[in-house]
């Protein structure tokens, strides 16, 4: 990920380490997979707090297969764009 493709509020939080290998950057825009969404979600507690949408990870989990790609590609639309909505 190029740190010019970040939005203004990103770029100090994911500026490269200088002493990280730059090769570990590599994939870091590479689309979320099925697999790892599934992963990331499976893994996800279900006391966490739910963020500003105030959907919570039961719920999220308790989604269709529908819903789960409407959420993968949302999720993908945010790393394409570089950034995240606030509300």
């Amino acid at each position: 990920m190029q740190e010019n493709s970040l939005s203004g509020r990103w770029v100090d939080t994911y500026s490269l380490i200088k002493k990280v290998k730059r090769e570990i950057y590599s994939n870091l825009a590479d689309n979320i997979t099925e697999d790892e969404w599934s992963t990331a979600l499976s893994n996800a507690r279900n006391k966490s707090a739910p963020g500003v949408s105030s959907i919570s990870y039961p719920l999220i989990k308790k989604a269709g297969k529908i819903a789960q790609k409407t959420f993968l590609i949302l999720a993908n639309q945010c790393l394409a764009e570089g950034d995240i909505p606030i509300k």
